[in-house]
């Protein structure tokens, strides 16, 4: 959405689609859930748990500073999936749905001859609250919930997809697979890769996410208790790079690299404790809503291990994909620019002026059960070069934070900043606060109509169980 939104200049959807160049290449677009930027290795991380993903970083570009637009999985997919902002696509809270008239990645693809496929191993991406929207096949198979392993599953189908997309190659056809991979969501599971020690303190790997929770709320958990959960986590991370390091040399070794982009994007990242809560869904610190993005296109090969540094949105993934096989991504009147440009051409002076390193995110989340107040949260802030601000919708609550100096988002400078304590930091609350004030009036003007889905009983049970109405997780 960038600058010209912030000008109040909003694009609107019309025309269609003239049909696709003749190179246009297949799309492979990879999501991991809850996976946070600096938990890997192309972030500089200490232990080794992305070599996989550093590699396809090495072949493509790299966004450092990439931003979800929601904490949690339901709002932050649907934006990847739709180009739109949570606000505009009014999927924001459990049991609401993708609205129809949203068109989504796939649907876009579809129309232009793109086969289209989907596997997903998170319960609550499913077509019942819309995701399948455009999707030839839509494999839930290992959307099995919080204690399945998942990774193994998942490769091995989307492997034997790819053996028959290379299988109908020569006849012209183009594909775009989109994959979910969920193990490094809670709960965190021992894979035998010895990046943790069986017990830590009081924790011994067979808690839930929710006895986490209470044992930090009443007695605290210990540097060592919160260190053992952050080597299981980085564990699943590890074992599902391998899973995406089998998936990428299958894709080489069936010829189909070198016609194919390869998106890779988180959903959403994950809190220990950073700021006083364990997992995610409930706030827009750095921990929850900075992921990584990697585009590698194959014929871009001046562009390939570039690092770009300006805050983007994942909401730029569909407008991306679109520009990268030859569609204009204008058509669907997406929140923010196609970041193709920077793809392409790293050497290029004149950036589309939308790329202007001004993103968002929200969270308006209510649980479907008072038990679980604790996760209420309505956020909406705005992140640019140097500062983040975060307000409350409902409270008015305000924090900011300036990213360079305090990285961990340790000293809220909001009061400072509205005493006017300097011209200059006056000035960065006004200006924080107008972005916000005509990013919202855009998203409103663009809002779709709210669809909320109808769950039977017995769906609603199984939801729960999964922890997934509860929890919004």
């Amino acid at each position: 959405m960038g600058a010209a939104l912030l000008f109040g200049l909003v694009g609107s959807s019309c025309g269609s689609d003239p049909g696709l160049p003749e190179d246009a290449p297949n799309v492979l677009l990879i999501t991991v859930d809850t996976l946070r930027y600096d938990h890997l290795g192309l972030a500089g991380y200490g232990r080794e748990t992305s070599p996989n993903i550093d590699a396809l970083a090495a072949r493509g570009v790299s966004f450092e500073r990439a931003y979800a637009p929601s904490p949690w999985t339901l709002p932050s997919m649907a934006s990847i999936h739709t180009g739109l902002y949570p606000s505009s696509h009014t999927l924001q809270r459990p049991k609401s749905s993708i609205p129809l008239e949203a068109t989504t990645l796939a649907e876009a693809l579809k129309v232009v001859g793109y086969r289209t496929d989907a596997i997903v191993s998170n319960p609550i991406v499913h077509p019942r609250f819309g995701h399948s929207q455009g999707f030839d096949s839509f494999d839930t198979e290992d959307a099995k919930g919080h204690d399945h392993i998942s990774t193994p599953g998942m490769t091995a189908r989307a492997k034997a997809l790819l053996a028959d997309f290379a299988a109908h190659a020569a006849e012209g056809e183009r594909f775009f697979l989109s994959l979910l991979y969920f193990d490094p969501h809670y709960d965190w599971l021992d894979h035998g890769l010895g990046f943790a020690p069986e017990r830590a303190g009081r924790i011994t790997g067979g808690e839930s996410v929710e006895e986490l929770r209470e044992l930090a709320d009443t007695t605290g958990l210990t540097d060592e208790e919160v260190a053992q959960l952050v080597a299981r986590y980085d564990e699943e991370i590890a074992f599902t790079d391998a899973g995406i390091g089998e998936l990428l040399d299958e894709l080489e070794r069936l010829g189909l690299s070198g016609n194919t982009v390869v998106v890779f994007v988180a959903d959403h990242g994950e809190e220990f404790l950073e700021h006083g809560w364990l997992g995610h869904t409930r706030f827009l610190y750095e921990g929850m809503v900075r992921v990584p993005l990697v585009v590698s296109d194959p014929r871009a090969e001046a562009s390939h291990g570039l690092r770009f540094s300006e805050p983007v949105s994942t909401v730029s993934v569909m407008p991306t994909i679109l520009s990268l096989v030859g569609l204009d991504p204008e058509l669907h009147a997406p929140d923010e620019p196609s970041l193709a440009q920077v793809v392409r051409d790293p050497t290029a002076k004149d950036l589309d002026p939308r790329i202007d390193g001004v993103v968002f995110s929200e969270v308006d989340f209510v649980p479907a059960h008072e038990h679980n107040l604790a996760k209420v949260a309505h956020l909406i802030g705005v992140v640019t070069r140097h500062f983040k601000w975060i307000q409350d919708t409902k409270s008015g609550a305000q924090e900011a934070f300036d990213l360079e100096s305090d990285p961990g988002e340790l000293e809220d400078l909001s009061a400072a900043w509205l005493a006017g304590e300097s011209p200059e930091a006056r000035r960065m609350a006004e200006a924080s606060i107008q972005s916000l004030e005509v990013w919202q009036a855009a998203c409103a003007e663009r809002a779709l109509p709210p669809h909320i889905g109808f769950l039977s009983d017995e769906e609603m049970e199984e939801l729960n169980k999964l922890g997934y109405l509860d929890t919004g997780d």
